[in-house]
């Protein structure tokens, strides 16, 4: 069977494609194009991670979150992570390291998602705050305590920190940050 697909949606942030399945059996089939994205997991020089709270109309709640955003056309993934750092935190990291890459959502949404890990991050002066975004600074122990008691349920945030855990080969993933 060969492979045809067409364009059936499209946004300025993703698009929907439908293509003939290649084994015939889910046809026609959907899924989501998506720009490579950047996620940063990073701490300040007091030891504090660093998060974004910011309301997802998708759930329609505010959820705790790694800083991230996409990678734009033409640039690599480590600008991007600079980039989007600075510009959701208004933060800029001592050290900035590439853990690895990744797919998320891999039965629908075609994304190449682009781990950092980073340390020694401070603030910038004259930061403008992003709308819609609030900078939330915790200790390790504090998202230990909010994943125990369930009020931590960003499945992708717990994904990439026990990625950032394995490839950083530490034993508690809440030791590493």
């Amino acid at each position: 069977m060969q492979k045809k697909s067409k364009i059936v949606f499209e946004t300025p942030y993703f698009n929907v494609e439908e293509e003939n399945a290649s084994n015939g059996r889910f046809s026609p089939f959907y899924k989501i194009n998506c720009p490579n994205a950047v996620v940063i997991v990073s701490k300040t020089e007091d030891g504090k991670l660093i998060l974004i709270r910011q309301f997802r109309q998708a759930i329609n709640k505010y959820t705790l979150e790694f800083p991230a955003g996409a990678v734009d056309l033409g640039e690599n993934p480590e600008d991007a992570a600079k980039r989007e750092f600075l510009e959701e935190t208004g933060y800029e990291c001592g050290k900035l390291s590439y853990v690895g890459s990744g797919n998320e959502f891999a039965s629908r949404l075609n994304v190449q998602i682009n781990i950092f890990y980073g340390e020694g991050a401070v603030k910038k002066e004259n930061y403008l705050k992003e709308d819609g975004t609030e900078v939330v600074l915790i200790y390790p122990k504090e998202l230990k305590d909010l994943i125990e008691t369930g009020d931590m349920d960003n499945f992708s945030l717990l994904g990439v920190l026990l990625f950032v855990q394995y490839r950083i080969k530490h034993k508690n993933i809440l030791d590493i940050l």
